[in-house]
């Protein structure tokens, strides 16, 4: 008898145990999502707080980023990955990892190219948005961050 209360016990411990563990994913996954919306309206109050923009300024501003926020990821994006840690064997993952096919890489092309024309066309439209100060302050920020490294050259910065 007492066995098969310790056996119930025990189920009931690793169901509840894989239970916890799905609810965890989950809550990972929802957090992932976000609205491009309130994005964007996050990156246009920095940038007002950040270059002093006027109501009209912000106005363009804003959407200039909703316009731009769907096909750029200003962000860290979907890359994949382990974070680069270290295998069983003590092996990187980065010696590791598969070497991209031609194909993999002519879409990585692509894409390189596709970001930096959006980047561009947002700069443009950046540009006739902020006076020729602000514009000139943006590039200085966005040569800093470059040089630090701080998420490829986003656009804003976290405070």
């Amino acid at each position: 008898m007492k066995r098969m209360i310790m056996a119930v016990v025990a189920a009931l411990m690793m169901g509840t145990a894989v239970m916890a563990q799905d609810d965890s994913q989950n809550t990972k996954r929802e957090r992932r999502q976000f609205d491009q919306t309130e994005m964007a309206q996050k990156r246009t109050e920095q940038m007002v707080k950040k270059y002093g923009l006027s109501k009209e300024q912000a106005d363009k501003l804003l959407e200039l980023n909703k316009k731009y926020t769907p096909k750029m990821r200003f962000g860290r994006g979907d890359r994949g990955g382990n974070g680069g840690g270290q295998g069983v064997d003590g092996e990187s993952a980065a010696t590791k990892r598969q070497q991209p096919t031609e194909e993999q890489k002519a879409r990585m092309e692509s894409r390189r190219k596709e970001m930096q024309e959006q980047m561009k066309a947002y700069e443009a439209g950046l540009k006739s948005i902020l006076t020729p100060e602000q514009y000139t302050t943006y590039l200085a920020d966005k040569q800093k961050r470059m040089q630090r490294g701080d998420n490829r050259g986003r656009n804003t910065e976290r405070d």
